[in-house]
């Protein structure tokens, strides 16, 4: 029995050195945050609380929509515990220069169980926010909006996180030029009206870029969206816009599924993702799919090959064309002829539906140019200089005919990215979090083998 007890003592005082260990390196700091302020966590639910940041020297204004409170150049080492909470609030704010790390614990004070949220930055019944040129990494959800509404998220980057922007329940929500990377779900959008998302980059995300449900009048337009199981996936919403996007080298570009009804797509480049550009289930109406320009998606290749289209139609109820366009397809486009040079190709172009299915789906005025061009070698190079910190300051190349860059690219992102400085904060967040899973999986261990005892 005292050498049972000994040999369980000796494992118990291994495993509590290790957290020991591990709550030293959390007490210490991860940067020093030069010319910022370090805090662990920060509630905004009154004029008492930004009067308190204001006495801190973190807040000006005076809570006008002329004057708004502005609280800028925080830097938030938040790992274990909560980043920023704006709570019931309905005055102008605006958060700029803000970095969370780490924070990965939900907020439950007065919120019942079932809607406890969790984020590096939360927004909780709150209306007239502005978050600007944030930096979020390695949260659960990187930024909440919850029951809020006049929101607007601008120039930030979210990084690996499990959701990287969450928008629930909320109502008139800006997304516009942000950088995504790294996360499960990029941006998520559920119950929600009136979201917009624009000219942001979203890519490596590990299940959805973009993803909508339950919701109504949304926007998604010039994005650009890659790297995903699903680049873009809309459920159950109702009147949604579709535009401007290049949606590239996911294992499926744009989904559609039950529920989902008034949606325009147009003028978006779908390349090389690995099943169909566009996917349509049954259980949609009102779906119109024109002026696309689709490239080698379902790996086809310059030529047409027999019953291998770029897009799905299962219901077989989505408008392909107009009267005077319908879709670029560039395996039809090497494959048909334009004898009359209307820039229409006589043959139509077949979309995928099930066999047997009562008149299937067709465009039935391809294109033979495309009515969106790309230089995708571009693109890339953009998104491996994004991601990898390799900033390109000078990009005078147009992304699309007649338009230029959306302003996410064309301009330096040296004050957003995760730049040099920040790599060690990064790696420092990421050693504590695996040691303390290594801590905890010891402890469970030696709890599991005493109770088998």
């Amino acid at each position: 029995m005292l050498k049972k007890l000994r040999k369980i003592s000796g494992k118990f005082g291994i495993c509590l050195v290790i957290l020991l260990l591990m709550s030293f390196l959390m007490s210490i700091p991860v940067s020093k945050g030069s010319d910022e302020d370090q805090i662990a966590y920060l509630r905004i639910s009154s004029i008492e609380d930004i009067n308190k940041l204001k006495n801190m020297g973190l807040a000006e204004g005076s809570g006008t929509p002329e004057d708004p409170y502005i609280i800028e150049n925080i830097f938030l080492t938040a790992i274990g515990t909560q980043g920023i909470f704006i709570d019931k609030t309905n005055f102008p704010i605006i958060l700029r220069n803000i970095v969370v790390i780490g924070a990965d614990v939900g907020h439950g004070l007065n919120i019942p169980k079932d809607k406890i949220l969790y984020g590096g930055i939360i927004i909780y019944a709150a209306e007239n926010v502005i978050l600007e040129n944030v930096t979020i990494f390695g949260n659960y959800i990187g930024i909440n909006v919850y029951n809020s509404q006049n929101i607007v998220i601008k120039d930030s980057l979210v990084s690996s996180c499990f959701k990287g922007i969450e928008i629930s329940h909320a109502t008139q929500v800006t997304l516009e030029d942000l950088r995504l990377f790294f996360n499960t779900k990029g941006v998520f959008v559920d119950n929600s009206n009136d979201v917009s998302i624009k000219s942001s980059i979203v890519v490596n995300s590990f299940q959805y870029g973009v993803q909508i449900t339950g919701s109504k009048n949304i926007e998604i337009s010039d994005n650009t969206i890659g790297f995903a199981v699903t680049g873009i996936s809309i459920e159950n919403t109702a009147n949604i816009i579709v535009t401007g996007n290049v949606v590239f080298d996911n294992s499926l570009g744009l989904f559609l599924s039950k529920g989902s009804s008034g949606v325009d797509v147009s003028r978006n480049i779908f390349y090389n993702n690995k099943g169909f550009g566009v996917s349509i289930m049954p259980g949609t109406e009102d779906i119109t799919v024109v002026q696309n320009s689709f490239f080698y998606n379902r790996e086809t290749k310059d030529y047409y090959e027999v019953n291998v289209s770029q897009a799905q139609d299962v219901g077989g109820t989505a408008i392909w064309n107009t009267s005077e366009f319908g879709n670029y397809w560039h395996d039809w486009a090497g494959t048909s002829v334009d004898y009359n040079n209307d820039e229409i190709l006589d043959a139509a172009y077949p979309i995928f539906t099930l066999p047997g299915t009562e008149n299937p789906p067709m465009d039935w005025k391809p294109l033979t140019k495309p009515p969106v061009i790309v230089n995708m070698s571009l693109v890339y190079q953009i998104v491996r200089d994004y991601v990898y910190g390799d900033i390109l300051t000078n990009i005078s190349s147009k992304i699309s005919q007649g338009s230029s860059l959306p302003s996410t690219m064309s301009n330096s992102l040296e004050d957003t990215l995760i730049s040099k400085s920040l790599r060690p904060i990064i790696w420092g967040a990421s050693l504590v979090g695996l040691g303390s899973s290594l801590a905890f999986i010891a402890m469970a261990l030696l709890i599991r083998k005493r109770f088998k005892r």
